[in-house]
């Protein structure tokens, strides 16, 4: 299996993960080249996800950029960066300031 097939086989597996929770998640039309954003549609974040076929993973800031500056303006979906490498372990990424306001709805006052 090559690497853009191994691309698919991710945006499957994370939009099953999101599909516990939304059941209408789903991995986008040409991977986001459709006018849709990212890779996986669903309705709490705009997801890219990339495999990368080492054991090492680098967040590239020109991919992450790229979906933040796609997200549509007024859009309470945060950005999240997937990774997953050749052992098949797998990291969700986001701003700090993402995960603060995420945490911000677990705490009460």
């Amino acid at each position: 299996m090559n690497s853009k097939e191994k691309g698919i086989q991710l945006e499957k597996f994370v939009s099953g993960l999101f599909k516990d929770i939304d059941k209408k998640a789903r991995p986008t039309k040409a991977s986001g080249a459709c006018n849709e954003v990212g890779d996986v549609l669903n309705s709490l974040f705009y997801i890219e996800a990339k495999f990368r076929n080492t054991k090492n993973i680098t967040l590239q800031t020109k991919v992450w950029q790229k979906l933040c500056a796609d997200v549509p303006f007024h859009s309470l979906k945060m950005p999240l960066y997937i990774l997953q490498n050749k052992n098949k372990e797998t990291w969700a990424v986001l701003d700090i300031k993402d995960l603060i306001k995420l945490a911000e709805c677990y705490i009460t006052p």
